[in-house]
């Protein structure tokens, strides 16, 4: 395992449409390279609604986030309660190659509330499109709010590969 890229300053958004949030650029990781990732991510109090993380791949859209619940945000789901909330989560992309493009993402994560009680913690692989069939120059996570009053926020991603031999 390697590490070839990272990203250590936290970004957020209040923004109710989707905005492109945390970027890891200037890679370049072959299709046929399995690769992960580890991130942390919150939301804060303000409104009953889940904020939602997505995952783009060089400018192709592998998870798109949703507010309305925490299904499918493969990237920090978190629940509709009105809280704070925190999480991390490890995503791990599998090699692509011909007849092989819809891989997905899978992930494994933990969600937290401001009192450090666990409030969710599962797997899920989840996708809105295939992976690109090409070098994976930039890894985005990206966000929704529920609410303009909930700041959805995510820090400390760090991207590793395997090796393939």
């Amino acid at each position: 395992m390697t590490r070839v890229g990272g990203n250590t300053t936290e970004a957020t958004t209040t923004s109710t449409t989707v905005v492109d949030l945390l970027s890891v650029a200037s890679l370049s990781i072959s299709a046929a390279t399995p690769f992960s990732f580890f991130e942390v991510y919150r939301k804060s109090a303000g409104f009953a609604g889940s904020a939602g993380f997505g995952l783009k791949i060089n400018t192709t859209e592998v998870r798109t986030p949703t507010a309305a619940n925490n299904a499918g945000n493969v990237c920090g789901p978190t629940t509709t309660s009105d809280r704070a909330e925190n999480g991390s989560v490890t995503v791990w992309l599998n090699p692509v190659v011909t007849s092989y493009t819809f891989i997905g993402a899978s992930g494994r994560f933990g969600n937290w509330d401001s009192a450090g009680v666990s409030v969710a913690g599962a797997n899920g692989t989840s996708s809105t499109a295939p992976q690109p069939n090409a070098t994976r120059t930039d890894v985005i996570v990206n966000a929704i709010s529920p609410n303009a009053a909930v700041t959805a926020g995510c820090d400390e991603m760090h991207i590793y590969t395997y090796a393939t031999s």
